[in-house]
């Protein structure tokens, strides 16, 4: 500002408005005050909109080869086609400063798994507050993906666990509204996946299970297997004493398994006890 303005005052050429008292510019000053009070009440502007709330929405206008299959279906992994089988990943999300941040995250992985492992994601996204927020909504619209977004608020009452009703909610939608036959996983937002997860999503017949890096006070978490039977037979966890011992992203089951069990979260279970 004082080169110019010492340019400007040995030709004596001054604009309009312009002071060069103490060799400096007043002009440019307000300019930027103006400029940071606009910004200000831009983002203000914008972040009353994103606290907004708007409609809820479930999309169903995916292919119809989605459908061939009814959602009570048992898979069989030799005779069925593990490919066509649906994808639902449950995300309870919340405000805070690192949301939008993990849910972009999250989402450019969903994309490239959908792209690279052409896995059949239907991704449904439950807010814990009164309404839909179009922050999130926007994200979900740029992902591609098919989606469903709702939200319900934690009780402030009696609630001893978070995510319980968005996760009841979301397989709820499930089973009222997609009704095409797959796989349900939770997908936490503040987690990081592999890609090569959604490959093997779809060999779930009943219930699989998976290890879980940095879960509780562990580098890992996973399941002990018998090698003859090939099944469960305990867990190396943090808290073993668990019936079962894993964490939230350790575990797939079928929407066989959804339709005949009819599993629901609940405030009454211990604190480590939910999944």
């Amino acid at each position: 500002v004082n080169v110019f303005s010492r340019l400007f005052s040995a030709k004596g050429e001054f604009c309009s408005g312009l002071s060069t008292s103490d060799n400096t510019w007043e002009m440019p000053q307000r300019v930027l005050r103006f400029r940071e009070q606009l910004h200000e009440q831009t983002e203000l502007a914008r972040m009353r909109k994103a606290n907004t709330s708007i409609p809820s929405i479930t999309r169903t206008d995916f292919n119809a080869t989605w459908m061939t299959r009814p959602l009570a279906t048992p898979f069989n992994r030799t005779t069925d086609d593990r490919t066509q089988r649906v994808i639902y990943l449950i995300t309870p999300t919340y405000q805070r400063d690192s949301q939008m941040v993990d849910l972009i995250r999250l989402s450019q992985t969903l994309q490239l798994a959908a792209l690279t492992r052409h896995a059949q994601l239907y991704w449904i996204v439950v807010e814990d507050r009164d309404g839909c927020s179009q922050r999130v909504r926007d994200v979900l619209d740029a992902s591609g993906l098919f989606y469903a977004h709702h939200a319900i608020p934690t009780p402030r009452v009696g609630a001893r666990h978070k995510g319980v009703e968005q996760r009841n909610l979301a397989l709820g939608i499930v089973q009222e509204h997609v009704g095409a036959e797959g796989i349900v996983y939770f997908c936490d937002d503040d987690n990081a996946y592999d890609v090569d997860l959604f490959t093997e999503l779809p060999y779930t017949e009943r219930v699989s299970v998976f290890g879980v890096g940095f879960a509780g006070r562990r580098i890992y978490e996973r399941c002990s297997v018998d090698p003859a039977t090939g099944l469960v037979q305990g867990f190396v966890s943090e808290w073993p004493q668990r019936s079962f011992a894993m964490d939230m992203a350790g575990f797939s089951f079928s929407t066989y398994m959804l339709v005949k069990n009819q599993p629901r979260f609940s405030h009454k279970m211990k604190q480590y006890h939910l999944e």
